[in-house]
C-alpha cells in the first residue's frame, strides 16, 4: 500500500498513509481540533488577562497584589507538567489540552495587559477623566481599556501559532485529540512509524501544514499590529 501511497497518486494529491487513508482529507479534518483547540482557549486566555489585568494595574493593594502572585505561579509552572495533570485527571483529549492552553496562555497575556494598565493610569488623559468625576468603571472600560487591548490582540494572535504547535506537540504524544479522529500532531506520530518504509510524506506534510500555519497567525498578528497601532 505505501509503495502506491506518494503524493500525486491519481485520485490523492497528498497520497496515502498506512492504513490507506488519504492525506488530503485528514489534513482539512485534523485542522478543526489543531485550531478549536487553540483559538477558542487563547480567546478566553484574552478574556481572562483583560479582567485580571485591568484590577490589578489599576488598583495598588493586597488584592492586585494577590492576583499577580497568582499569575507569577501560573508563570513558572511547566506547560507539559500540568498538560500531563490535567490528561491523568480528566483523560486524554480536547479538554485537557485547552485548560492546558488557558492556563499556559493567560499569565503571558495578563502580564502585557498589567504593564499597559500601569503606564496608561498616571497619563494626563486619565488624571483629566478622575477630575471630571468619571467612575472607577468609566476609566477602566473608557479611557484605560482601549489604549491596551491593541497590544492584547496583537500578542493573543500571536500566541495562537505558538499553541497549535504545542497542541500538535502534545497529540504526538498522546495527550491530545485521540484516534479514530485527525489531528495533525497525531498524523506527525503515525508518520514517524513508517519512516523506515519509505514514506517520509506520511508525517512531514502535516508537519508543514502544522509549521505553514502557525507562521500565518504570526504573520496575522504582525498585520495586525500595523493596522491598529501604525506608530509601532
Amino acid at each position: 500500500m505505501l509503495r502506491n501511497a506518494v503524493p500525486g497518486t491519481e485520485g490523492h494529491l497528498l497520497g496515502l498513509d498506512a492504513q490507506g487513508r488519504d492525506i488530503l482529507s485528514r489534513v482539512l479534518w485534523g485542522g478543526r481540533p489543531a485550531l478549536l483547540s487553540s483559538i477558542i482557549p487563547v480567546a478566553v486566555s484574552v478574556l481572562l488577562a483583560l479582567a485580571a489585568g485591568l484590577l490589578a494595574g489599576y488598583f495598588r493593594n493586597r488584592w492586585s497584589a494577590l492576583i499577580m502572585r497568582v499569575i507569577d505561579v501560573l508563570f513558572a509552572f511547566p506547560m507539559v507538567l500540568l498538560a500531563i495533570g490535567l490528561a491523568t485527571a480528566l483523560g486524554p483529549g480536547a479538554w485537557a489540552v485547552g485548560l492546558t492552553i488557558v492556563f499556559s496562555a493567560t499569565p503571558y497575556l495578563t502580564r502585557v495587559v498589567y504593564a499597559g494598565v500601569r503606564a496608561e493610569r498616571e497619563k494626563d488623559y486619565v488624571e483629566a477623566a478622575r477630575a471630571s468625576g468619571a467612575t472607577t468603571v468609566d476609566l477602566l472600560l473608557r479611557e484605560i481599556l482601549p489604549n491596551v487591548v491593541t497590544a492584547v490582540a496583537v500578542y493573543g494572535t500571536t500566541l495562537v501559532g505558538g499553541m497549535i504547535v504545542f497542541q500538535a506537540g502534545l497529540s504526538f504524544l498522546g495527550l491530545g485529540t485521540q484516534p479514530p479522529h485527525a489531528d495533525w500532531g497525531r498524523m506527525v506520530a503515525e508518520g514517524a512509524q513508517v519512516l523506515v518504509l519509505g514514506a517520509a510524506h506520511v508525517a512531514t506534510i502535516p508537519a508543514l501544514v502544522i509549521v505553514v500555519v502557525a507562521l500565518a497567525f504570526n504573520w496575522l498578528g504582525n498585520g495586525l499590529r500595523d493596522v491598529l497601532d501604525p506608530r509601532d
